[in-house]
């Protein structure tokens, strides 16, 4: 009987050890999980945006200037890669509530770094372009038959048609009695992520392109340069593609 006893007990000091031994488990996994949201914010991995684009334009910068002959076409590159991956990234993410970075550095006067780096972005986009297309004329080539060169006219297209729009957001209140200013600021945030994801994509697709090839043989290069450009163009989008959703939607409730 006594032996018994001992047995139930002994039992459930085992169960009870067992449990607790469980319970710290799922606590320590829950501190680990707490830790690593607290570590991975979302201001955090959009300042890495930031760093990604910087060092993804330096990478240009560098395979341009010193990756080889210096031509009229090497600044079809330079041009692009500021403007799209630099001055539009960041006049996108400056919007972005989870932009810490910018926010201590221009405080209060995001509209105005919004349409100054955005109206920059469009000069060298054009120009960018511009070179690239006369580059293609004066050596009697085909134009835009590669999905680098399709994305990238989508994107110049957008860009400026985004220019115009974003004119007219800015004057909102002078125009109201000519144009809806819900719809006009929509209007303004769809173009322009369009003009984003075009350029975006026209970007990641630089890295394939017979320039980038011939500039660096290199896969860790190639590797890196992808990663840089893929990350900060998904990232930038998000936002942006959030906020055309609900304005959409608050447009056909009215």
């Amino acid at each position: 009987m006594a032996y018994n006893n001992c047995r139930e007990t002994a039992s459930i000091m085992k169960t009870g050890d067992t449990s607790t031994v469980q319970m710290t488990k799922n606590q320590e996994e829950k501190n680990y999980c707490f830790k690593l949201k607290s570590f991975i914010t979302f201001s955090r991995i959009t300042n890495m945006v930031h760093l990604c684009a910087v060092i993804f334009v330096i990478l240009i910068l560098f395979l341009a200037l010193f990756g080889g002959e210096f031509v009229f076409f090497t600044w079809h590159p330079i041009l692009m890669s500021v403007g799209w991956m630099l001055l539009l990234s960041e006049g996108v993410l400056v919007l972005n509530k989870d932009n810490s970075f910018l926010k201590n550095i221009i405080g209060t006067n995001r509209i105005f770094f919004h349409w100054t780096t955005t109206s920059v972005s469009l000069v060298f986009i054009v120009i960018g372009f511009v070179i690239a297309f006369k580059n293609k004329s004066d050596k009697n080539k085909a134009h835009f038959k590669s999905w680098h060169a399709l994305f990238g006219l989508l994107g110049a297209i957008f860009a400026t048609l985004n220019g115009f729009f974003g004119v007219l957001t800015l004057y909102n209140r002078e125009l109201k009695n000519l144009f809806s200013p819900k719809l006009n600021k929509f209007t303004h945030i769809l173009v322009g992520t369009l003009a984003c994801l075009f350029g975006g994509i026209s970007s990641i697709l630089s890295v394939y392109t017979k320039w980038f090839e011939r500039k660096t043989s290199d896969h860790l290069t190639f590797g890196i340069a992808l990663f840089l450009v893929t990350f900060a163009v998904i990232w930038t989008l998000i936002k942006p593609v959030n906020s055309v959703s609900k304005r959409f939607q608050n447009l056909i409730s009215l």
